[in-house]
């Protein structure tokens, strides 16, 4: 006999923050199910009610989390949004989470946008197609494949220009993430300056 997937939710409240139409908010989360969770979200600045939230899932239904007592942070999709007792209510299904994160959550100071967008990274007078993975108006983190180039190493500077982003930037190396064939760097980067 299927049972009612209710009983598979848990009663359990805990807050955490969002960040949402470009701001973090707090919320109360509950009915925490091993999909999604359910929040009741505090008015921001920016994001006060649920037309606002209405009108951010229009554009973009992604955020990122962070629940405190499970210690969980990561990418959520906002599935709906309702009034309810004149608080609002929104519902979250978890795309990529993980737990025991909190030093991570603190360390982001913004979120970080999921996009994969072409350009070029100008290293040491030298030329490397990339692939954004995601970015934030601090930083980005790029996928370099086929490409053996030691000169890419944490601490050096480059130059990023990306037409498809809008964006051309003098940033740090802070990572770099190599697989064992070496045929695919990942990178981290941080803006030191943009035009």
């Amino acid at each position: 006999m299927i049972q009612d997937r209710k009983e598979y939710r848990k009663s359990f409240t805990s807050n955490g923050s969002i960040y949402l139409g470009g701001e973090k908010l707090s919320f109360r989360g509950f009915d925490i199910s091993v999909r999604g969770m359910q929040i009741e979200l505090s008015p921001g600045t920016l994001v006060q009610n649920v037309s606002d939230v209405a009108q951010i899932i229009e554009s973009n239904s992604s955020a990122e989390i962070y629940v405190d007592e499970l210690r969980l942070t990561g990418e959520v999709e906002l599935i709906w949004v309702r009034e309810e007792k004149g608080k609002t209510l929104i519902g979250l299904e978890f795309r990529d989470v993980m737990h025991n994160a909190e030093k991570m959550w603190r360390k982001r100071r913004f979120y970080r946008k999921k996009l994969l967008k072409t350009g070029t990274l100008i290293l040491q007078d030298q030329e490397i197609d990339f692939e954004c993975l995601d970015f934030s108006v601090d930083g980005m983190r790029l996928r370099i494949t086929g490409h053996e180039n030691q000169a890419i190493q944490t601490g050096a500077s480059a130059k990023v220009i990306s037409e498809k982003l809008d964006l051309e930037a003098l940033a740090k190396i802070v990572w770099v993430e190599r697989n064992e064939a070496n045929e695919v760097i990942v990178l981290g980067l941080r803006y030191l300056e943009i035009n």
